[in-house]
């Protein structure tokens, strides 16, 4: 598994068991920032909402996360 999507994994999984965002940034080891923007991302589109986005902010083609 890739670290990225480990980590991503692992901010959604805290979050769905109630961690603050404070906590989830601590323990995985991002910012605040990209915690809320996981939880905005994942609560707006629950599997699909993992998606990868490319550098342009669209979707990748072949990026869906299967959680």
């Amino acid at each position: 598994m890739r670290a990225g999507l480990a980590q991503r994994a692992r901010i959604v999984l805290l979050a769905a068991d109630g961690e603050t965002n404070v906590a989830i940034s601590e323990k995985v080891g991002v910012s605040r920032p990209t915690v809320i923007d996981w939880r905005n991302r994942y609560g707006a589109k629950p599997v699909g909402g993992a998606r990868r986005l490319n550098s342009f902010g669209g979707e990748s083609e072949h990026s869906t996360i299967g959680l």
